[in-house]
């Protein structure tokens, strides 16, 4: 008894009906874009790492993890964080 009285109501309703469907299939067709858009943009990212970053294969040394350090890939990391610590700005607090 309810569906036949609400599919008599849709069809009372054809301007309301129609523009409810139409709402809701662009809704489903705007999901659908967004989310094949946002699949292929994470294959790609991952195949740009791959193929241009760090390959399939990644070799490194016996006691990589033990000796990785930041100072072994900057050389004279020292005198360089001396020299931009002498140059630091203070940072001004509100205003300009």
């Amino acid at each position: 008894m309810i569906l036949r009285m609400a599919w008599r109501n849709l069809g009372r309703h054809r301007a309301r009906t129609a523009l409810t469907v139409l709402a809701m299939a662009l809704v489903i067709a705007l999901s659908m874009f967004m989310s094949s858009m946002l699949s292929g943009m994470s294959s790609n990212l991952s195949e740009a790492v791959v193929d241009r970053a760090i390959g399939h294969v990644h070799l490194n040394q016996a006691d990589y993890p033990d000796s990785a350090s930041p100072y072994d890939a900057v050389p004279e990391a020292s005198q360089l964080l001396e020299g931009l610590s002498a140059r630091r700005r203070p940072v001004r607090r509100g205003g300009r």
